[in-house]
């Protein structure tokens, strides 16, 4: 992991879930995790493409 990273495996995995499971709004879920909304659709567009080994 970068050492600047700001989210963990587990922490992303949350992420993805609060968006494609409870259908939170990605502005929310990028205010609460204190990440860009771009990286939000980042990792949900990751996870859409490669499936859990990413998060």
């Amino acid at each position: 992991m970068h050492h600047n990273a700001r989210l963990t495996a587990h922490s992303r995995a949350a992420l993805v879930r609060r968006v494609l499971d409870q259908g939170q709004p990605r502005k929310v879920v990028a205010t609460a995790f204190g990440v860009d909304l771009k990286t939000v659709g980042k990792w949900v567009r990751r996870f859409q493409a490669e499936g859990v080994a990413l998060t």
